[in-house]
């Protein structure tokens, strides 16, 4: 990272004297030894901050990562300890077993999908969600505490990433001014500042310059001045990397953990009607791929069936004379993209996204007409009928279940981030003093601490 001080000193010099002058003229301003020694105490603040900045940004954003995985991996340990489940995520377990190339795989993970469905709908619930959520924070506030054992590293010889501008030559120095974006006049009046701060009583400098019209010896002046500057930033940087030499971070205080809001969103007693409906239906389900094998297991076109979907009928020469009947499935094709939504749409029924009582008892009342239908083998007029049934049945009672408990999102989001300024708030003070070489060990060794932490 570099620090363009004549950048610098032209914009606090170009800020002074418009605030100095009434009408904002530079020409109007004829600036004072005073004045010329606060641009350069201020020049040297914005200097150090730009490369404290250069540092500290980036520790800042991978310490907030640090903490949004402690986060994640903290409710997932949550979840495991108190026994709930996560999310079964019926769609994309669809989507997975569209590869499958045995009968026997194919049953065992639909058997252990609707497994996982009633082991979900029997231990999740609101007061043991908002358990999981406090421990949550509880395992989380532990790693954040963990920060204040990192010490800093051994600083470097120098505060490398610090460069020099590059001053041009009198030659080139109408087309390619140090400050490069200021006026010939603005150029001048910057100039004369750093003259007049070690002009002699008589001006002898000054008028030697006048006289002359030796912008080379301006240039010199000016790069002169932009090296001290550079070269007490690097004396300041240093002496701060030094200071923090084996130092950890303050013990941080830590946000207090929020009351999680949990409610039902569907009656539990609702999911259990349903969950039943779908265990009969996957005795109906195994038997098919007992007696078809994979043909036409994850659905099909399915005229006769009633389980989902529109399609279109023509009846005459043109598409004018056609209708459009309920025939149960909509056309898929057996790729990786398909989805169960195929199977569960619903124009009559309430929508996929309503977790409510309408939507469950639509569903539970269709499965149990799907499931009053008798199975009868190899010899059924339409076959393909139970296995969509079965899937509109899964894929209604996976998205009820991952849906069945809302919890209160904006309290968790809010825990997160002020676990965050926790951390920074703690580490910060530090990191505004290393250099780049202690922020990068201090990187590692906060990886490594997390790393640690998770096992």
């Amino acid at each position: 990272m570099s620090v363009d001080v004549a950048q610098v000193v032209s914009d606090l010099t170009s800020k002074m004297a418009q605030a100095k002058s009434p009408l904002g003229d530079l020409g109007d301003w004829q600036p004072s030894p005073a004045d010329v020694q606060m641009l350069f105490l201020e020049a040297l603040r914005l200097c150090v901050s730009i490369d404290v900045d250069g540092v500290a940004s980036p520790l800042r954003q991978h310490l907030d990562d640090l903490v949004d995985t402690c986060c994640k991996v903290s409710l997932a340990r949550a979840w495991r300890e108190l026994g709930l489940v996560g999310p079964a995520k019926v769609d994309e377990r669809y989507g997975a077993l569209l590869d499958v190339d045995s009968s026997e795989l194919l049953l065992r993970r639909v058997e252990q999908t609707v497994a996982y469905l009633r082991s979900s709908v029997g231990k999740n619930n609101p007061d043991a969600m908002g358990r999981a959520y406090a421990r949550t924070c509880e395992l989380a506030e532990g790693f954040v505490l963990r920060l204040s054992s990192v010490p800093v590293g051994e600083a470097s010889e120098s505060a490398a990433g610090v460069q020099a501008p590059d001053i041009p030559d009198d030659e080139s120095l109408g087309e390619s001014r140090p400050e490069e974006l200021v006026s010939d006049e603005h150029f001048q009046r910057l100039s004369q500042m750093f003259v007049s701060s070690v002009d002699d009583d008589e001006g002898t400098l000054s008028r030697a310059i006048a006289e002359r019209d030796d912008r080379h010896a301006e240039t010199e002046r000016f790069g002169q001045a932009c090296d001290a500057i550079l070269e007490e930033l690097r004396r300041v940087r240093t002496a701060d990397a030094r200071s923090v030499v084996g130092r950890s971070a303050e013990t941080p205080s830590l946000p207090k953990v929020p009351r999680f809001s949990c409610s039902s969103k569907v009656p539990h007693e609702k999911l259990v009607e349903l969950l039943l409906e779908v265990e009969r239906s996957l005795v109906t389900y195994r038997r098919y791929v007992t007696d078809f094998g994979l043909m036409g297991a994850l659905g099909c076109y399915a005229g006769a069936s009633d389980c989902a979907g529109w399609s279109r009928r023509s009846t005459g020469w043109c598409d004018e004379y056609s209708e459009v009947h309920y025939s149960g499935v909509l056309p898929q094709s057996r790729h990786r993209g398909a989805s169960l939504d195929y199977f569960s749409e619903e124009l009559d029924g309430p929508g996929d996204d309503q977790f409510d009582q309408g939507d469950i008892d639509f569903a539970i009342d269709r499965m149990r007409k799907f499931n009053a239908i008798r199975y009868e083998g190899i010899l059924d007029p339409d076959p393909s009928r139970y296995v969509n049934a079965f899937w509109y049945g899964l894929s209604k009672l996976g998205k009820l279940t991952d849906g069945a408990i809302e919890v209160d999102e904006s309290a968790w989001d809010d825990f997160c981030m002020a676990l965050k300024k926790a951390a920074w708030a703690s580490v910060g003070p530090l990191a505004a003093r290393m250099n780049e070489k202690q922020s990068k060990d201090y990187t590692e060794a906060a990886d490594k601490l997390l790393g640690e932490w998770m096992v």
